[in-house]
């Protein structure tokens, strides 16, 4: 049985935010890299602990997943099987995730 996705609302706007064609390359990943398994490591996954500041609440830990220069941003809970998508936001090269987490998207 999979997950099932929630959408904060600032990460339905960030997401929307995107060009077409980058937002539609987001949402694939989104569904086809978490849907099964979100809470294992990968090369575009980890876990980012309990202790991290963000601009926004979750549950700990905090998740985050890489497509391309995006990263997105999410909590697991195991008994109800939901993902919870906080923030999806472009990470510039000059910038570390932990700018990225605190600072919303200016663009």
């Amino acid at each position: 049985m999979g997950f099932k996705f929630e959408y904060a609302r600032t990460s339905q706007t960030e997401l929307e935010s995107l060009k077409v064609f980058k937002r539609r390359k987001v949402y694939d990943a989104i569904h086809a890299q978490l849907g099964n398994d979100p809470d294992s490591a990968s090369r575009n996954r980890k876990c980012l602990g309990d202790k991290v500041t963000a601009n926004f609440e979750y549950l700990p830990p905090l998740w985050e997943l890489r497509v391309d220069d995006v990263r997105v941003f999410y909590e697991v809970d195991r008994k109800t099987l939901i993902i919870v998508i906080h923030a999806v936001r472009l990470k510039p090269p000059a910038k570390t995730t932990s700018q990225v987490l605190i600072e919303a998207d200016d663009d």
